[in-house]
């Protein structure tokens, strides 16, 4: 059986950064390094790296005091927010000539897109098709982040993979093509300063947008109406939340005006995909540090009338022993980074590259390794049974010629 080893999976948000790596056995993965570190406000603001050295910093102390040991090797994957990213679905005829696939795109964005274009790198992947077209998942990305990211690598004497986009890595790590080979889900991750809901039909990722409502926001609005410091504000939502009988229910109470204006937006959403799309959300499954707040799952729950889920990557990626001071949620996006692949097909969930890449560069890194093992252990073989084979063939010999000896004597 052969033990691949993954890149590291470096997820950077404006709140925290976690890094993870795993080793593929088979068909499942064996988590081997994990770490988690919150930032302090203004390293990241609205997933815009303020200042790339001190992030640095803050990932080579993860990377030293991982548990249960250190991540091996220099190669890392990582990702962009939602909310950096544009993201939507374009169709061409199949007669287009793959060399001309991207320019296509490009001109296809400019028209629709309110952004400028030659400001951001393009990555795309076929979803489906029928007997005239092709269907393309086409995301942008913007090239200053991504030189952030690479200077980022550079620091560290990383070599830099891939930097995919968000949605697709937390599909990795929690969804499987069987899964939504039977229903429509939405992910919807809650973060600090954001909420981004990810939409997935039978052929993957369908539709991804951010909403400026977050942690942030939930936090400022407790801070407000009780005159306490935000940090205190915080410590009381992840203590109280939506629970009605904690505080009398006097937190629950605040966050319900933020939080209703979310639950409007996305019942929009939905109703949206459902008219136009025939996409009928199943289930929804909450993602993102802020997914935690106690009793937030049970509120959407009762306000959309839909099946709500923590996510949970443990169903997908093994640990013998998880650390109680975090919960799974937290790796969602890093350990689906581990588990990226540079093949296009969405359904499978394989990611973007926002990168020039030359996918042989990564594809036959592994089959090598494989193929150099496999060799390496003939040839071992062979030597040890060659040995084996002369010692007992000198012994025969040596014995028999004593044997003749004294047969004839």
């Amino acid at each position: 059986m052969f033990i691949n080893r993954s890149p590291i999976g470096i997820d950077i948000s404006d709140a925290s950064i976690e890094i993870s790596q795993v080793r593929k056995i088979g068909h499942k993965y064996l988590i081997t390094s994990l770490n988690r570190a919150p930032l302090t406000n203004g390293l990241v603001v609205d997933g815009q790296i303020q200042d790339p050295a001190k992030i640095s910093e803050v990932i080579k102390q993860l990377m030293n005091q991982s548990i249960p040991h250190a991540p091996r090797g220099s190669s890392i994957v990582m990702s962009f927010p939602a909310k950096k990213t544009f993201i939507d679905i374009f169709r061409l005829l199949k007669t287009t000539p793959d060399k001309k696939i991207r320019n296509h795109l490009r001109l296809k964005a400019r028209k629709k897109l309110p952004i400028q274009i030659d400001d951001y790198n393009l990555a795309y992947q076929s979803i489906k098709q029928n007997k005239k077209y092709f269907w393309y998942l086409a995301a942008l990305a913007p090239k200053k982040l991504i030189n952030q990211y690479q200077e980022i690598a550079r620091q560290n004497n990383f070599d830099l993979m891939s930097i995919d986009a968000e949605p697709l890595c937390l599909a990795r790590a929690l969804l499987t093509s069987r899964i939504i080979s039977h229903q429509d889900i939405a992910i919807l991750d809650i973060g600090a300063t954001s909420t981004e809901i990810h939409i997935f039909d039978k052929h993957g990722l369908f539709w991804s947008s951010s909403q400026k409502i977050g942690g942030n926001i939930f936090d400022q609005s407790i801070s407000q109406k009780l005159n306490i410091p935000t940090y205190q504000a915080t410590i009381l939502r992840e203590q109280n939340g939506f629970m009605a009988n904690k505080k009398e229910g006097q937190i629950m109470n605040i966050l319900q005006a933020d939080c209703q204006l979310l639950i409007t937006r996305i019942k929009s959403t939905l109703k949206y995909f459902q008219k136009n799309y025939q996409i009928q959300i199943q289930e929804i499954i909450l993602a993102g540090g802020v997914s935690l707040t106690p009793g937030l799952d049970t509120y959407f729950k009762d306000n959309l009338n839909i099946k709500i889920n923590i996510a949970n990557p443990l169903n997908k990626f093994i640990f013998k022993k998880w650390p109680t001071k975090w919960h799974p949620t937290l790796f969602s996006n890093s350990l689906g980074l581990c588990a990226w692949r540079p093949q296009l097909n969405s359904k499978n969930f394989n990611g973007f590259n926002f990168l020039k890449f030359n996918p042989q560069r990564f594809l036959w890194r592994g089959p090598i390794k494989k193929i150099l093992l496999t060799l390496a252990i003939i040839t071992i073989i062979v030597i040890l049974g060659y040995l084996l084979f002369k010692t007992s063939t000198s012994f025969i010999i040596n014995n028999t010629s004593s044997l003749w000896k004294i047969w004839f004597d």
